[in-house]
């Protein structure tokens, strides 16, 4: 404004004319500033629009949930592409979802090996912005990025995206503060993200990912699939390529086949197998009950097929919370039935512990169920949030003891043996079965059958198989673990704990026929102490100063005892 009277001085104007041209000048410069702060207004109330939307439904799929909010920042003006980027176990970001005009064509380039961001800040991969943010765990943005020294990785494919002017990274982190994800936005003008509105933008969006991700079912961190891989899985489950196996689950102290887990498989041309945790966090709510039907449809085929070869036994096949909350849903399994002949209690159902769903629609779900007599399980009680008043109030047949649990046996088993025992007890008082899961060596069978169990599986029994396999293995399989013997160190801790619980209660047996006698007097000259130890244990009187000396050894030996196996 300060320009315009300068330029009019050397024009031959009256006063009265010069002074209109003024006043003329100075309103078309406040329209176009009120024209301007009305667009930065508009433009600021679509960005925070986003951040304030509504947020997913607790136990929504990530896959899902991740898409849609990264469409709606796509869609905000002057985004030219956003993606959400996760690193692999090797350290490489690969774009999980993207958006925007140029998302495709930006996401091209990031396929490409020489163009993927990395973690490794020795490289030129890795001493980006992503990178940057990811290793801080606080935003970075770029003003210029074509002159920012942090893109010399990619400076020369820069010139295919000529509006590319700058970057904002924002990192999401944990509940615990670590990194989970990173959104990357390329934006059409320079000093796109430095604004302090822009600034309050990212913070938000910040939080609002981190809420997202806690909400939804999130795929494991370590399993981070490159964009185009996970569509070809995706493309590939819903023509036909899904695979039943079949783990065994048995009777602990006979070796009797009870029944068998139906486990979901992606079978490859070349014959490969890829595993549920890296296909199905890619699914959708629709895809995800197309899947449930396809499993079920083969599993129940199985179980007539095997009845034919003179094995009638159960299957367990896992139910999605989403899948059980569709209205279909009881309609799918009883049609299922009738057509392949397979009577309902020969089918359980095993329901995932799920926080945050809707209780009531859970439950009379799970009533819908019932009525057409299938069983209905429990899965994974020790992994989540624990519904116990669930687990009380709805007529479950079965509690699965999460393999976290019974895998932390060789890590803490101190920790783990009383949880593993009271939730054996917790199904004996309701009169639930219970399977324990991950039972991967022999001591693990014998510390869970020295519990109490009596239903367990896990590598240490079977791998789960194809289903030609079974037949061929439930002839030649032997029980591993005898009841009443001990020859592991895990399972003669598992015992001298629960003999020590005993003993408290006044409650004691023989030193001769403690199991774990025998298993010390196996070990020979090696355990002499030990057995001393043992001995002084059975004693009268107080022993609690030897039973902590000899637990603390069998902890010792027990740990040592899983590196070994």
């Amino acid at each position: 404004m300060q320009t315009i009277p300068k330029r009019l001085d050397p024009l031959p104007l009256i006063a009265r004319n010069r002074y209109r041209l003024l006043l003329a000048a100075d309103s078309r410069l406040q329209d176009g500033v009120q024209t301007q702060m009305e667009a930065q207004e508009a433009t600021s109330g679509m960005y925070f629009q986003v951040v304030s939307a509504d947020l997913p439904s607790a136990g929504s799929l990530w896959s899902d949930a991740s898409q849609a909010e990264i469409d709606a920042i796509g869609r905000l003006p002057g985004v030219m592409a956003c993606e959400v980027m996760r690193p692999d176990s090797l350290g490489t970001f690969q774009v999980e979802a993207s958006a925007g005009p140029s998302a495709a064509a930006l996401v091209e380039v990031l396929r490409q090996v020489a163009y993927k961001p990395v973690l490794d800040h020795h490289v030129p991969g890795g001493q980006g912005i992503v990178a940057s943010a990811w290793r801080s765990g606080q935003i970075r943005s770029s003003r210029s990025y074509r002159r920012d020294a942090r893109s010399k990785a990619w400076q020369d494919v820069l010139h295919r995206f000529p509006s590319l002017r700058s970057v904002l990274a924002i990192p999401v982190l944990d509940r615990q503060g670590h990194p989970v994800l990173a959104i990357v936005i390329q934006g059409d003008y320079p000093n796109q993200f430095e604004s302090s509105w822009m600034q309050q933008f990212a913070k938000g969006l910040q939080q609002r990912w981190a809420e997202v991700w806690q909400r939804c079912r999130t795929p494991d961190p370590g399993n981070v699939l490159p964009h185009e891989l996970a569509q070809v899985y995706k493309e590939r489950l819903l023509s036909g390529s899904l695979s039943m196996h079949f783990q065994p689950v048995v009777d602990l102290r006979s070796g009797e086949l009870s029944k068998v887990e139906a486990l979901a498989r992606l079978q490859l041309d070349e014959g490969r197998l890829i595993a549920p945790g890296l296909f199905l966090p890619l699914l959708g709510n629709a895809e995800l009950n197309h899947l449930f039907r396809q499993g079920l449809d083969q599993t129940l085929r199985q179980l007539v097929a095997w009845d034919a070869q003179g094995l009638a036994i159960g299957a367990s096949i896992n139910l999605a919370p989403t899948t059980l909350l569709d209205e279909d849903c009881p309609r799918w399994v009883e049609e299922a039935l009738a057509r392949h002949g397979v009577a309902p209690q020969r089918l359980s159902l095993e329901l995932l512990e799920t926080e945050g769903m809707d209780s009531n629609a859970q439950e009379e779900a799970i009533r819908q169920l019932m009525r057409l007599g299938v069983r209905l399980a429990m899965d994974d009680l020790g992994s989540g949030y624990g519904s116990l008043q669930r687990l009380s109030a709805l007529p479950f047949d079965t509690i699965k003891i999460d393999q976290s649990l019974t895998l932390n046996l060789r890590k803490a088993p101190l920790l783990s043996l009383p949880v593993i025992r009271a939730i054996i007890q917790l199904g004996d008082d309701l009169d639930r079965h219970v399977v324990v899961e991950g039972l991967e060596d022999r001591g693990m069978i014998e510390a869970a059958l020295i519990l109490g169990a009596t239903l367990g599986q896990g590598y240490g029994i079977a791998k789960p198989m194809p289903p030609e396999q079974l037949m061929g293995w439930h002839k030649a399989f032997r029980p591993p673990v005898q009841p009443g013997s001990i020859h592991t160190f895990l399972g003669a801790l598992a015992h001298h704990w629960l003999h020590t619980l005993s003993a408290m209660a006044g409650a004691r047996i023989p030193l001769d026929a403690c199991p774990v006698t025998h298993f010390l007097e196996e070990q020979s000259w090696r355990d002499r102490e030990a057995a001393a130890w043992h001995a002084q244990c059975h004693a009268e009187g107080n022993v609690q100063a030897m039973n902590q000396r000899l637990t603390t050894w069998f902890v010792e030996r027990v740990v040592a005892e899983g590196w070994r196996s």
